[in-house]
């Protein structure tokens, strides 16, 4: 997700940040946290929220942590300085899993893509279950603005409708397919959380991307897609300066278009 925290270049420079507070590391494996590296040299305060977080769940930052993406690619491009904002999470037991994590190329935002590959050596035949796990469009989560009145909106909705009906997740001595089955019943009711009334199009409607995104706008973005494409395979520290003109370019012919 994009959490816009900057979790600076290593354990050593995050934990020297004004923010940091050590918590109790008795209970907790850091040996994957504490080696993620980053280009990112600078830290804020949710970058350190964000670790202190990720230390108390259990949960590892790919970035910086698997290969091929050591270095800590940077996912967030921007005329005046490059950053790491956005981070894929995963828990520890899980990291033995993720066979590989990786910066995507640029594509229409200024964010670029996460891509990791999850390895599981499982045998289907000794996991069948029953359970149908329902892909309704009408199902699937929107995009929602947050505030504090939403944030307790959904505690309320945790409250009454998962954690009341259900107050034994998680129990040790469930069963595979009962474990799935209460995971399926869970998620369908957090979506319906999020879950705006369904509007059905009619054929006139129906269209491909922005109605207004033109073939000049297809141009600029491939424009804009094949000078990072080369700045990233080069060994430049830096975006050239034709970067940040046909950024220009691609939006000010968004804003034609428009």
């Amino acid at each position: 997700g994009d959490f816009n925290a900057r979790t600076a270049a290593n354990w050593d420079s995050l934990t020297k940040a004004k923010w940091w507070v050590t918590p109790n590391l008795d209970n907790y494996d850091l040996e994957h946290i504490m080696r993620r590296t980053s280009k990112d040299q600078r830290v804020n305060e949710a970058g350190v929220f964000l670790y202190l977080m990720a230390i108390r769940l259990n949960l590892v930052p790919l970035n910086g942590t698997c290969l091929p993406d050591i270095p800590g690619d940077f996912t967030h491009l921007s005329v005046k300085s490059n950053s790491v904002l956005d981070y894929l999470l995963v828990s520890s037991d899980l990291l033995k899993c993720i066979s590989t994590f990786k910066i995507e190329n640029v594509q229409s935002s200024d964010h670029l893509p996460l891509v990791a590959k999850l390895s599981l050596n499982w045998q289907s035949e000794a996991y069948r279950h029953a359970t149908q796990m329902v892909t309704n469009v009408s199902l699937q989560v929107r995009g929602i603005k947050w505030s504090e009145t939403q944030a307790q909106r959904y505690q309320e909705f945790f409250q009454k409708e998962i954690l009341g009906p259900h107050p034994y997740i998680g129990s040790a001595s469930d069963e595979h397919s009962i474990v799935l089955k209460r995971f399926h019943h869970h998620t369908t009711d957090l979506t319906s959380f999020f879950r705006l009334p369904p509007k059905i199009l009619n054929r006139s409607e129906y269209t491909y991307g922005a109605p207004w995104y033109n073939s000049q706008c297809k141009q600029a973005r491939q424009r804009l897609r094949a000078i990072y494409n080369v700045y990233k395979t080069s060994d430049a520290s830096t975006l050239p300066a034709s970067y940040a003109q046909a950024k220009q370019v691609y939006k000010r012919t968004q804003k034609i278009a428009k």
